[in-house]
């Protein structure tokens, strides 16, 4: 599928362009040096630091009058001051010691006086660039909010500031967002009058209460994101979104105010013609803890950025605090660009942590990628959309069948011990002796802080899920899952309950001067007790046998046989450059991510890693996953015709070096299911599955292998067991309902992807999912709009548009499913175009013979569509003798 840069990606593009980035880097840090100065010292110390360069001082001095003017009359929205007679409190949202007006000098008007036909009532507050009155408009006999620029900034740059806010506010017509009822001039000096709010700024509110209940940020979150969505619609980015800009009235409703800092967005050149603006100026517009890092990166603001500051709103509400913060500017920004994630208060329900969680991605395109997407999973989670999936997950995820094994004391007693290096291991006094059946390692901590080893750290989190599975633990809760309780403050009991395992291990690593610390804790999931814990130092280049140490401890406390031959393999562990392993590291960070972009930069780490040492085997295995997705018909990047000889290529040469690597077998099945060689496809799956049963990908495999077959009971068998390993993996749980779908229970099937997207509703995979078993429901309008959300979140990809031909074309919209044909049949000739996908519109629109031409050129490219051909329904073909000799071709008969 499509996917979008992230900032953090290395090619700059046009030379000039990185040049551009450069200097703005600089302008930057010499900018947040800036901030961290005295005003009286703030000037003399840019012209110090710019050094003569002229341009560099002028770029400076632009970002400063934005930031002094962030928190002047023109950035705080009129219904956003605090009154100075008694009355309703308008809001609390003053920049400190601005309090009844916030300036020394006096008011321009008083109580009494006119604009035209508003009669002043009372200065709500003022700032550096001008003031905010409330008035009575004497026409209509309402209160309004007047703001007017100031008698000394009555220059050009004065007036372009307020009037950019009347023109932004001006073309959005919505209750969540503050009128703009007039704008006029008075005495040669401009204002704008203004919905007039009665209540309390978002952050008075939240002042006030230490943070608010789940069940109000839900609510607040979700119309503060109604909100933004209509912004975004018409073509207006925010930028500068925040507590103190959202009003909370007195009836519960919230308002969102302030679009002074706003822009047009680039997509929006219609709206842009009749009121063009000029940004450049701007520089780093916006309030500093509320800044996307993106944008501290010298990227251009976006809906994704105005994502980000809705995140830091929902976390500033559950929590009481900003998620990043430093005690000067440059600490601020720095915590943005590269600190941790923030830590939830206990009482933050899991789902609600994961929809912040999703907005805060450092990645703009690991994020939520509209507003609406946000707004959507906030209702889900109220109740009001297609349920709460975090409970639904949870009952479903308890079915775990698991097989314990007792260990007779002395194997018990031998296994607690990890030797070698500074180490000691020890058994809890009275822990309970009975088998423990199901473990979670919670993400490790950085104990050096700082975020520097973050690569590091989750790759050893990651090592530890998968050797522990490898030391005979039979439930093992995934990484994906796992990873989300990164920071959660909730207790191993709490973390035991929600996934239904009992036994929880947490833990830290430290790696300083080649020597890496393993310091762990296995903790009974029902009480909290400590059953066993371990630290171990070690060469940096022994980290793999630390790791597997550390499992053979934890599976022996857990009270799990060792057999001879799990003890023969994970005692037989290689040293390993840490460069090797750091890039290979990297590169699971970003095959996790399984985006086309991710992918390629996945590639190149473990490319790195191979180069530097050619025998480190599971850099070669991941590598051929890497290019096994690529030739995916989701992702489409490529036909599986290149890749697959090439991820082949790469697995073989891991199972050289490694027989026994366990997700080398798998990937191995993987790619010979696709080549139809059904019995070696089999047989390299169970290989895998005996070796690693914890591992997720290879039962998600196994069942696909299994339901391409019509061996469903199997396959339903290996998806469960796959979804109690990793209960919250969007990935795996799509699986579920494509497994259902195909085993004819379409009904729940669409229960199932429901759950997905209530989890992630932007998950472009279970919407593709959604549209395919709807449509064999006989809901042909719903499945059209599915894939018309496909081709919206991928932004007009190949897979979505051949998907949404194909529904105009079963909906007999002829026309329409022909002209998306033919832009197809052009793309061609300039990027891939999957084959399976062509015959499968052909088959809608009745050209019979047409579909099969291009599923023989399917056939060619041994295409992932062609081992499903015996479950899936074809009707317009299956009674053609072509369809049963494709069949036999591919050994489905």
């Amino acid at each position: 599928m499509a996917s979008s840069r992230g900032a953090g990606d290395d090619d700059d593009g046009a030379g000039g362009r990185g040049a551009s980035r450069e200097r703005f880097a600089h302008a930057k840090a010499v900018f947040c040096a800036a901030l961290d100065q005295s005003p009286a010292e703030r000037r003399a110390f840019v012209v110090r630091a710019c050094d003569g360069d002229a341009g560099l001082r002028l770029e400076v001095e632009s970002l400063l009058a934005s930031d002094e003017g962030a928190d002047s009359f023109i950035e705080v929205p009129a219904a956003a001051l605090t009154p100075l007679a008694s009355g309703p409190d308008v809001c609390a949202a003053v920049p400190p010691g601005r309090e009844g007006g916030g300036s020394d000098r006096a008011p321009q008007f008083v109580s009494g006086a006119r604009l035209g036909p508003y009669l002043i009532e009372v200065l709500l507050g003022s700032g550096g660039m001008g003031e905010v009155y409330r008035a009575l408009d004497t026409r209509l006999r309402r209160r309004v909010a007047i703001k007017i620029v100031s008698a000394a900034e009555t220059d050009a740059k004065g007036r372009a500031a307020l009037l950019r806010e009347a023109r932004h506010a001006s073309v959005l017509s919505h209750p969540g967002i503050c009128t703009v009822y007039e704008v006029s001039e008075a005495e040669g000096r401009p204002f704008i009058v203004l919905e007039y709010v009665e209540g309390e700024t978002l952050r008075s509110a939240i002042d006030r209460a230490g943070g608010l209940a789940p069940a109000t940020v839900l609510r607040h979150g979700a119309s503060v994101a109604d909100a933004l969505e209509h912004a975004h619609r018409h073509g207006v980015i925010h930028r500068d979104l925040k507590s103190a800009n959202v009003m909370v009235a007195d009836d519960g409703r919230v308002k969102v105010l302030d679009f002074g800092l706003a822009r047009w967005a680039p997509e929006a050149a219609e709206l842009q013609a009749s009121a063009t603006l000029t940004t450049q100026a701007l520089g780093l517009a916006g309030t500093l803890h509320c800044m996307a890092p993106e944008l501290l990166g010298g990227a251009r603001a976006d809906a994704r950025s105005d994502v980000w500051s809705l995140g830091v709103l929902l976390f500033e509400m559950v929590s009481g605090r900003r998620p990043f913060s430093g005690q000067t500017a440059f600490d601020t920004a720095s915590a943005i660009m590269r600190a941790g994630a923030p830590v939830f208060p206990p009482r933050v329900p899991l789902g609600l942590r994961l929809v912040i969680g999703k907005c805060l991605s450092r990645d703009p395109a690991r994020r939520y990628q509209s507003a609406a997407d946000v707004g959507a999973a906030l209702a889900a989670l109220q109740g009001r959309g297609r349920g709460r999936v975090v409970a639904r997950l949870a009952a479903d995820k308890v079915k775990a069948r698991v097989v314990t094994s007792v260990v007779a004391a002395t194997v018990l007693a031998a296994a607690l011990v990890l030797t070698g290096g500074d180490s000691g291991a020890r058994h809890a006094a009275g822990a309970r002796l009975q088998p423990m059946r199901a473990l979670v390692v919670l993400p490790l901590e950085d104990a050096a802080g700082g975020g520097a080893d973050r690569y590091f750290v989750e790759g050893i989190t990651e090592a530890l899920i998968a050797e522990a599975g490898k030391a005979g633990v039979n439930r093992v809760i995934s990484r994906t899952t796992a990873m989300l309780f990164r920071g959660a403050p909730k207790t191993p009991t709490a973390v035991a309950r929600e996934l239904g395992v009992d036994a929880v291990v947490e833990g830290s690593v430290t790696r300083t001067s080649g020597r890496v610390r393993l310091s762990l804790r296995l903790l009974d999931g029902s009480n909290g007790r400590l059953v066993w814990s371990a630290v171990e130092q070690r060469d940096e280049r022994e980290v793999l046998a630390l790791v597997s140490r550390a499992a053979r401890g934890i599976a022996a406390a857990m009270r799990y046989a060792m057999t001879e031959a799990r003890e023969r393999r994970l005692a037989a562990v290689r040293a390993v450059d840490p460069v090797v392993y750091e890039a290979y590291l990297k590169g699971r960070y970003y095959w996790n991510e399984r985006t086309t972009a991710s992918l390629q930069r996945a590639i190149g780490y473990y490319k790195e890693a191979i180069a530097r040492d050619p025998t480190y085997a599971p850099a070669h295995a991941s590598l051929a996953d890497c290019y096994n997705q690529l030739g995916t018909v989701m992702v489409s990047t490529g036909s599986p015709g290149t890749f697959r000889p090439l991820a082949e290529g790469s697995t073989i040469k891991a199972l050289q070096i490694d027989p026994e690597f366990a997700e080398a077998h798998a990937t191995l099945g993987y790619i010979r299911h696709y080549e139809w060689r059904w019995a070696d496809a089999e047989r390299e799956f169970v290989r895998s599955i005996d070796l690693n049963p914890g591992n997720p990908l290879a039962h998600i495999w196994y069942a696909n292998m299994l339901l391409s077959q019509c061996r469903f009971p199997e396959a339903l068998r290996e998806v469960e067991l796959a979804r109690d390993l990793d209960p919250f993996s969007l990935v795996v749980n799509t699986n579920v309902g494509w497994t259902l779908a195909y085993a004819g229970r379409h009904g729940e099937a669409v229960a199932q992807y429901h759950r997905v997207l209530d989890l992630d509703p932007g998950y472009v995979q279970a919407h593709m999912r959604l549209a395919g078993a709807l449509e064999s429901l006989g809901r042909t309008a719903e499945a059209i709009g599915e894939h018309e959300e496909v081709v919206r979140l991928t932004g007009g990809d190949v897979i979505g548009l051949a998907g949404l031909a194909e529904a105009y074309a079963r909906a007999g919209r002829l026309p329409q499913a022909r002209a998306l044909l033919r832009q197809l049949l052009d793309d061609s000739r300039r990027r891939y175009v999957a084959p399976a996908a062509v015959a499968e519109i052909y088959e809608q629109l009745g050209d019979v013979d047409a579909a099969f031409e291009w599923f023989e050129k399917a056939y060619s490219e041994h295409s992932n569509k062609i081992a499903y051909l015996g479950v899936e329904p074809h009707p317009r073909l299956r009674a053609d003798p072509r369809y049963a000799a494709l069949l036999r071709r591919a050994g489905l008969e």
